[in-house]
């Protein structure tokens, strides 16, 4: 909340914002107003906090989806999951002894 203040305020005194999706959504309705004539209000503070439940969340399920799938693909290929080991193998030796081996670690997805 303290955000939205902040970015209305900066806003208000002609002062750019932080870049953050706050500040664009915010800054969004008055840039309208400038260029088109005045016909768009700005977001009131609920929808401002509605979109960025939505972006929130659409971004945590497409994460999710994308990681599922690409675990799928692993699991019914699994000369590209070999491959795919021993790319992060020659990327990331393990020298610390804490740390183990990847292959320990993480084994070969089974089918």
């Amino acid at each position: 909340m303290e955000q939205l203040t902040e970015e209305r305020r900066l806003a208000q005194a002609g002062q750019p914002g932080t870049g953050t999706l706050v500040s664009n959504l915010i800054r969004a309705g008055e840039v309208a107003n400038t260029t088109k004539g005045g016909t768009l209000q700005p977001l009131s503070e609920s929808e401002i906090l509605d979109n960025l439940f939505v972006f929130n969340f659409a971004g945590h399920d497409t994460t999710a989806i994308s990681t599922t799938y690409a675990m799928l693909l692993l699991v019914a290929n699994p000369e590209v999951q070999a491959w795919l080991s021993e790319e992060i193998r020659f990327y990331l030796p393990s020298a610390d002894p804490q740390i183990g081996d990847y292959s320990e670690a993480f084994p070969s997805l089974k089918r």
